[in-house]
């Protein structure tokens, strides 16, 4: 066992030194107007918190996750889109009180909400009657526990999938500008096989009144943060992301029950530290933090 843990405390040494060599004459982007996309896919637990403590909590800094976020934009000027589901386990967005309304108006300028999914089971055969009635009941909600400036114009959804209807409705009737499409080989929303191509060779295409910006990388998949940040140096619009369970305090007992029975390792304070470090280096790279629309 020591020595299969010397081979890979050794190979990550080893790729953390390479990468800094690599990267240290990439080219870096001279754009005056350099931009970086920072958001959260399937948050759902901070505003569940909200509901069950609304009469104990004076503010949505109460909640650890909206405290975390606000410290980085108060010491590097960050700003967040967080992308919910409209109901999961019991729990419906609408019932989110409008207790935190005022606060989460003043803060506004660098926290918004989008629309990601009914819930998390993905429903590829559901209807655009029933994916407009889940939107709008998501915007509602949001103009009603936040403010109508609190709504994301340009969102990420569930697997990156929608159909050409449900675009067309949200081009149409959501006030969507833009879609964030995918980080990985996956196919985006309605793009057929040309889009696509497109989207992943230049990061951005515009089709049909709409925006599509490819997704550069998500925390949980990353290992050395501010290495991959300096392999995209050369560009001046950047897309990252993370879901917000991959951020979620956990207790020992949940981690070593995920990992006996589920097999699963998940260093969560590790990901927290590495959009820390993300947010350090974007702003001292002379990037500005936007939501792009």
């Amino acid at each position: 066992m020591r020595k299969y843990l010397f081979i890979i405390c050794v190979t990550l040494l080893f790729t953390g030194f390479l990468g800094s060599y690599i990267f240290r004459d990439k080219p870096v982007s001279s754009s005056s107007a350099k931009v970086v996309h920072i958001s959260f896919d399937d948050v759902v637990n901070p505003l569940k918190e909200l509901c069950a403590n609304q009469h104990k909590y004076t503010s949505i800094l109460d909640c650890d996750f909206f405290r975390e976020l606000k410290v980085l934009h108060d010491k590097y000027g960050a700003k967040f889109s967080l992308y919910v589901f409209e109901k999961d386990n019991g729990f419906a967005i609408r019932n989110v009180p409008s207790k935190f309304r005022n606060e989460f108006r003043e803060n506004a300028d660098w926290l918004k909400f989008g629309f990601h999914a009914v819930s998390p089971e993905l429903d590829r055969n559901i209807s655009v009657s029933d994916f407009a009635d889940s939107y709008n009941n998501v915007r509602n909600a949001v103009y009603h526990f936040a403010d109508t400036t609190s709504f994301c114009s340009v969102i990420r959804l569930h697997n990156y999938w929608a159909s050409d209807s449900i675009v067309l409705f949200l081009k149409e009737h959501g006030g969507i500008s833009g879609l964030l499409g995918a980080d990985d080989g996956r196919d985006s929303y309605d793009l057929d096989s040309s889009g696509n191509n497109l989207l992943q060779e230049y990061c951005f295409v515009h089709r049909k009144g709409t925006n599509y910006f490819k997704t550069d990388f998500r925390y949980e998949n990353v290992w050395f943060v501010e290495h991959q940040l300096a392999c995209l140096q050369n560009r001046d619009t950047l897309v990252v992301f993370t879901h917000e369970w991959a951020v979620r305090h956990r207790t020992m007992r949940d981690c070593l029950y995920r990992l006996v029975y589920k097999g699963e390792v998940r260093a969560n304070w590790r990901n927290l530290k590495k959009l820390e470090k993300s947010v350090a280096w974007l702003k001292e790279h002379g990037y500005e933090f936007s939501f792009l629309e």
